[in-house]
């Protein structure tokens, strides 16, 4: 099996589905994966979804909340960072746009999301307590990131 304790900035290490639907995900997904689900409230009322396969964190799951009226169900990925401060900083030099600044999700770390130039969103993560999915590229854990892109060439600057 292939675990990890830790990622290095510029590893993907988290994927996490943002939908409208929180329990047809929490239905579907196990079911299609053989995941096991741990559920975390948040203030607010609201719940956040940890997907575990033997035990081990592979993926995360939240319901888009008012503030994202409109925009459609997706998966979110996030790329492992050192300080999410800095790099915001750079991805907006670089020409990304900052969708929510860096923030504190309480013990777990650090986050921002940034739009790159050529309108890909994605989730920049310095962690704490949580560092990303406990277990990868093995069966039914992430393995696999692919940016469709207009620009290609412009979204291998952005990210190199």
């Amino acid at each position: 099996m292939t675990e990890t304790t830790w990622y290095s900035q510029g590893a993907f290490c988290w994927a996490e589905c943002a939908t409208t639907d929180l329990q047809g995900a929490k239905d579907f997904y196990p079911k299609l994966f053989g995941w096991e689900v741990e559920e975390t409230p948040l203030p607010g009322g609201a719940t956040y979804v940890q997907f575990l396969r033997d035990g081990k964190k592979v993926a995360g799951a939240a319901e888009l909340g008012p503030d994202q009226a409109g925009i459609p169900p997706h998966w979110n990925t996030y790329i492992a960072v050192d300080d999410v401060d800095q790099v915001t900083k750079q991805a907006e030099q670089l020409g990304g746009t900052i969708v929510a600044e860096p923030f504190d999700v309480p013990d777990s770390g650090r986050m921002s999301v940034v739009q790159d130039p050529t309108g890909a969103a994605i989730g920049f993560w310095q962690a704490r307590e949580h560092f990303g999915a406990e277990v990868y590229v093995e069966p039914n854990t992430m393995a696999w990131f692919e940016l469709s892109s207009p620009d290609p060439e412009r979204a291998v600057d952005f990210y190199r």
